[in-house]
């Protein structure tokens, strides 16, 4: 197949900011059948270059010549199109959260398995470019460490301590609570910013220490504030801080894992520094769209602090 001819159910803001522009660069991706419940919407389409437009999402899974949907629809109704979609045999791209609950989550898997498609959700952070190179980094790092280190050393010889064959990490979001829309942090119509935005987190952890976690803790609020803390099947450790009291002056978010006597930091996908053992290694990364080019030419977080 040289190329996939893509539906889109759902052409608000998210839409109209990633997957409609996606479609029209990727040249292995057709944009064929567009469905909104607004004429704003359809017309939004119109204007990405779509084949077809429709306000009846039924008409896009009907259609033969769509090989995959991408969902961009409210939270809650996630569970209707996925079950839709795999029905009418599409491959499906959800949005995250997948689903609102387990329960939910449980019958979409079953349906997966039974209509033999494929279903990804929305979890991007883990193909941006800073996060494939800390992850190579750490991984190869926790492999192989030389974790002596270089500036003091209590007890020469001394036998590794269990807890020392441990890794830990720490995702920071600070984020402005005014700018978040009711339906997002509404519990049942967006699941709040826990399940809206910190299951990217979740994600994050899980596939960069290639660990299932074991124990899952949490204090504050799921629609606002929280800490959630994780411990993995190794023993390392995790915590999640989701601050909404913060500034968009300054990038939402920052991750850093501590391992074997190194630090691998990242800066909001835009600079990592890893530390440790001797070394430093510092490595920019371009922003995904990059609305001011006359701004911060010198890139990393410098030059991202500089554009905002």
């Amino acid at each position: 197949m040289d190329q996939v001819q893509v539906g889109i159910i759902g052409c608000g803001k998210f839409s109209t900011a990633q997957h409609l522009p996606n479609c029209r660069e990727l040249e292995s991706v057709q944009l064929w059948h567009c469905c909104d419940t607004t004429e704003a919407g359809r017309e939004t389409a119109r204007q990405f270059g779509t084949k077809k437009v429709t306000d009846d999402y039924r008409q896009v899974l009907a259609d033969p010549e769509v090989d995959m949907v991408i969902l961009a629809v409210p939270h809650e109704l996630h569970l209707l199109f996925i079950e839709e979609a795999l029905k009418a045999g599409k491959h499906v791209l959800c949005e995250k959260p997948m689903t609102m609950t387990m329960d939910e989550s449980y019958r979409v898997l079953k349906s997966v398995k039974q209509h033999g498609v494929k279903l990804c959700v929305d979890f991007m952070r883990r193909f941006s470019p800073s996060m494939v190179d800390m992850k190579k980094a750490f991984l190869t790092h926790r492999a192989g460490p030389r974790n002596a280190p270089r500036v003091y050393l209590q007890e020469p010889g001394r036998v590794p301590w269990a807890e020392e064959e441990r890794s830990s990490f720490l995702i920071r979001i600070q984020d402005e609570s005014l700018t978040y829309g009711g339906v997002h942090i509404d519990w049942k119509q967006g699941g709040g910013a826990l399940l809206a935005d910190s299951c990217h987190s979740f994600d994050l952890a899980c596939w960069m220490f290639e660990e299932r976690p074991v124990r899952v803790h949490g204090m504050g609020s799921t629609r606002l504030d929280h800490i959630i803390t994780i411990e993995f099947e190794s023993g390392s450790l995790g915590c999640i801080i989701f601050g909404t009291h913060g500034s968009f002056e300054y990038p939402k978010e920052l991750i850093e894992i501590q391992s074997h006597a190194k630090i691998f930091r990242s800066e909001c996908f835009v600079e990592n520094h890893y530390f440790g053992c001797g070394d430093r290694t510092v490595k920019q990364f371009p922003l995904q769209h990059d609305h001011q080019p006359e701004h911060g030419k010198q890139g990393g977080l410098a030059g991202y602090l500089e554009k905002i």
